[in-house]
């Protein structure tokens, strides 16, 4: 039987504490809800809790043991893979201190020899063997001393390194190999190592090449399979403690599925050569997967990984395992859960009584609480409901309609405050507009009335109290503004904007005002009020007439200046003119007589009797070529700095290229003893079309430097396609030696115009600084770039690129000098061919453009094309040729082809 309400107490005194009422008896049916209610926790909720802890607990367990042991596995990889580096690195450290490559060239000798060394190293660096070989196999020198002529089958690592590179992996050592590198060394157990393969980290370096020993390989490494110190070693970094006193961690490395090396104990001993799972062999070996999970190892119970190890060619050769008993965590697993089921019951029993205790005083606090709404509902706006007891929601019910009562008490207090505020503001208003000169006004179309504001007032002399009519506003527009204003009114009237400047008189002063107006319009858009300011800008009007003043004084001043330097600029212009026609005539009046010089030199030399008169010949001869080459230089950078120098593209040859350069400083190179290396890419093409002449310039010039900067060794020529397109070729070409060598400051200041490493007068190497300038100008003209490279005493490498286009074309052969029919015989050479006629002419043009005395020659080959294109002229420009007037049958050439000097 559920009984009816029962019936409120005493209305709370208004504005303080409750009144003393008796507590209402407790209503049965509620508390028995109420038990029940407790007591649900403890009958319902536990099982459900205890169910779903115990499985996440025993699957969030399981996980971290599984991640556990991947981390084990990873350190042990880690582990593995830092000493495989580390092989590798003392190797490259062994061949890099230069004291194992002086012996094996024979030019440093040592009581101990090369197999002391190697013995000291691989004890130092704690290998199992350490081996220098050929590439073929054949051991050169070795650690341990084995038999003589001991050969390998070279695997991949050795291959490897063969080629050129460091390298190291892990490796399988067949028996051959094992006896070869360790020969009489005993096993982990001091017994004979028996002839078998074996799993091994290796390492490889090659040699530097020299031509002073044949290529070699250090070889060196650790045998995994006998390293049970290693295992151990490597457990107690990756298991530093025991698993939670539950046993210590294992390691093991298999060869293939077979256990090679481990610290896992059956009846006290090592479990060496037992197999590893089927299942696990098959996955990690077979598919190259990691294996993570529970695995009876030597019949022991395990929480481990498994990961393939791969050698150098990508073959799964043998695996890694890392892990831990899992036996001494499933017990704990259990005790746990049990201790977690004891104290959630308890927990859920002690929240059952707390639940229970604390219903007793709910029906009371609710009973107070409707007692004070009550007496709201009254009118008694100063009642309270009082303190409550705790801070649950009856409690922050009651407080909450506490505050609710005192808020409507402060509304009142809050509303006289807002009043003063907007006193404040609109004041506040006042003096702002004032600051900014800008005031506003309100009109009201309906009654006409215009209300405006202090400042609006002040700015147009208006009444301080009171309305104003609007027409007095109007009255004060300028008559010039007027009609404006008034258009763009009734426009705004009609939908527009109204914004505007225009002049006001004021007590007859005239004043700018910046007005905008916004429209309230009714549902039919018709305009019913408008709210507008207006702001005093006469200052800004008169700075702007003022800037506007001096903006034409400026206008005018820069079209002053731009006479100026237009006049400068043609002056400038007929000075480059000038200089251009003086370099010209300057060209032609000194190289002219210098090439007179040269040719007779060169012929009094060939027809002097006695050696005296032949050596002051080419002392003659070379003094002019010297200075020759110096005026040309001088030349050259005049032209690159004006930016005068042309490209002449033309086929040519790039092995006839590389012939001229080594021709041009032959002798030289056999006086010192040098020999000639010259290497071409076969993807380099033979034939290509560029600047012959400027390209032959920039290779002869750094063949000269390596020439005068070699005292032994060779010079070696080397071109090799950079990149190709569809029209364009980019070429590198290179020239090293074995000279002095250069250091960095002397690279940064080989490209400095007039600049030499030694600038004292007693210098042993001449030259005034400005070949490799120029020579990379003009590189740098044909697309391309120039630099050196190098180490003090270690030869000196120069280069240069360069773009060239593809050419299908062929250089014509060059005709034989004995069977070139000329004028003398009276005989009319033959028809050239159309395309040899015009490659031969551009070589010939290129050369004449660089006085070159190879000229002649190649007249005499081009007889028949010369023929055909100068006709009667020919003899003028053998005659030129003959004189050394190289300009002049340059200038006949070019006239006869119908081309601009």
């Amino acid at each position: 039987m559920n009984p009816g309400p029962s019936p409120p107490g005493p209305p709370p005194v208004p504005g303080g504490e409750p009144a003393s009422e008796p507590r209402p008896a407790p209503r049965r049916s509620l508390r028995r809800r109420l038990f029940a209610l407790g007591l649900a926790p403890v009958v319902l909720a536990f099982p459900i809790v205890l169910g779903v802890i115990t499985w996440y607990g025993l699957a969030r367990t399981e996980r971290l043991l599984v991640e556990n042991a991947r981390t084990h596995l990873v350190g042990v990889r880690a582990y593995l893979d830092q000493a495989r580096t580390r092989i590798t690195q003392d190797l490259r450290g062994i061949v890099r201190s230069g004291r194992l490559t002086a012996m094996y060239a024979g030019s440093l000798r040592e009581p101990n020899g090369l197999d002391g060394i190697l013995a000291h190293r691989a004890q130092v660096d704690g290998l199992d063997f350490l081996v220098l070989v050929t590439e073929d196999g054949s051991i050169v020198a070795s650690a341990v001393r084995g038999p003589a002529g001991a050969s390998l089958v070279p695997g991949s690592v050795l291959r490897r390194a063969a080629a050129g590179s460091w390298a190291g992996a892990y490796e399988v050592l067949d028996a051959r190999t094992l006896a070869a590198v360790t020969p009489g060394q005993e096993g982990a157990q001091g017994r004979a190592r028996p002839a078998r393969r074996e799993l091994a980290m290796t390492g490889a370096v090659h040699l530097p090449f020299s031509p002073r020993h044949p290529d070699a390989v250090l070889y060196g490494g650790v045998l995994l399979g006998e390293s049970t110190a290693a295992v151990d070693r490597i457990r107690d970094i990756v298991f530093p403690v025991d698993e939670g006193g539950h046993g210590a961690g294992a390691t093991a490395i298999y060869l293939g599925s077979q256990a090679r090396a481990t610290n896992v104990m059956v009846n006290g001993e090592r479990a060496s050569g037992q197999p590893a799972p089927p299942e696990v062999a098959e996955a990690v070996l077979g598919e190259g997967r990691r294996v993570v999970d529970h695995f009876t190892v030597s019949g022991t119970r395990y929480i481990g990984g498994f990961e393939p190890l791969v050698d150098a060619d990508g073959r799964r050769i043998g695996m890694l395992f890392a892990g831990f008993p899992d036996s001494g965590f499933t017990r704990e697993r259990w005790l746990v859960l049990a201790g977690v089921a004891v104290v959630l019951a308890g927990a859920m029993l002690a929240l059952s009584w707390v639940f229970l205790a604390t219903t007793g005083d709910a029906t009371g606090r609710l009973s107070r609480i409707a007692g004070a709404m009550a007496a709201f509902r009254r009118g008694e706006r100063g009642v309270r409901v009082g303190g409550q007891a705790g801070e649950d929601e009856i409690g922050q019910l009651g407080r909450g309609l506490d505050r609710l009562l005192e808020d409507l008490e402060a509304n009142d207090r809050s509303r006289a405050e807002a009043q003063a505020a907007l006193q404040r503001s609109e004041e506040s208003l006042l003096r702002a507009q004032a600051l900014a000169a800008m005031g506003s006004g309100h009109l009201d179309f309906a009654t006409g009335a215009w209300e405006c504001s202090a400042e609006t007032r002040r700015m147009l002399h208006l009444p301080r109290e009171g309305l104003v009519e609007f027409a007095e506003v109007l009255a004060r527009v300028h008559p010039e503004d007027a009609a404006r204003v008034q258009a763009v009114w009734r426009d705004a009237l009609r939908g527009g904007e109204y914004e505007i400047e225009h002049r006001v008189v004021v007590e007859g002063r005239t004043r700018w005002l910046h007005v905008r107006v916004a429209f309230e319009r009714d549902a039919h858009g018709r305009a019913v009020a408008c709210t507008g300011t207006a702001q005093d800008i006469t200052e800004r009007k008169r700075i702007e007439d003022e800037l506007d003043r001096h903006r034409h004084h400026l206008e005018d001043l820069v079209s002053t200046r731009t006479r100026e330097l237009a006049r400068a600029r043609d002056d400038a212009e007929s000075a480059n003119r000038a200089r251009d026609a003086f370099l010209a005539n300057i060209g032609h009046e000194i190289r002219t007589p210098l090439n007179v010089i040269i040719g007779y030199a060169t012929l009094l030399g060939r027809e002097s009797a006695d050696f005296v008169s032949r050596e002051r010949a080419a002392r003659i001869e070379r003094s002019a070529w010297h200075l020759l080459r110096v005026f040309n230089d001088i030349l050259d950078l005049a032209r690159l700095e004006s930016r005068n120098m042309e490209l002449r593209p033309e086929d040519f040859s790039i092995a006839s290229l590389l012939e001229r350069a080594r021709e041009g400083s032959e002798a030289a190179a056999r006086e010192k003893g040098l020999a000639w290396q010259v290497t071409v890419d076969p993807d380099v093409p033979p034939v290509a079309r560029g600047d012959a002449g400027h390209l032959g310039r920039i290779l002869a010039h750094l063949v000269d430097n390596a020439v005068k900067f070699s005292e032994r060794g060779r010079i070696a020529v080397r071109v090799r396609l950079v990149d190709a397109g569809a029209e364009s070729l980019h070429l590198r070409f290179e020239v090293a030696d074995e000279g002095r060598g250069i250091d960095e400051a002397e690279r940064t200041g080989a490209f400095k115009r007039f600049e030499q490493p030694d600038a004292s007068t007693t210098r042993r190497f001449g030259g005034m600084g400005l070949g490799l300038p120029i020579s990379r100008r003009l590189a740098q003209l044909m697309g391309g770039d120039l630099g050196l490279a190098g180490a003090p005493g270690g030869g000196t490498l120069a280069w240069f690129t360069v773009r060239v286009e593809r050419t299908a074309a062929a250089l014509p052969p060059p005709a034989t000098p004995d069977r070139a029919p000329g004028p003398a015989t009276g005989e009319a050479p033959p028809a050239p061919d159309p395309g040899e006629a015009a490659a031969a002419l551009d070589a010939l043009e290129t050369l004449l453009a660089h006085s070159d005395h190879a000229a002649a020659a190649r007249s005499r080959e081009a007889l028949a094309a010369l023929s055909a294109a100068l006709g009667p002229r020919l003899a003028d420009y053998q005659r030129a040729i003959r004189d050394f007037d190289f300009e002049s049958a340059l200038a006949l050439l070019r006239a006869a082809r119908g081309r601009a000097a």
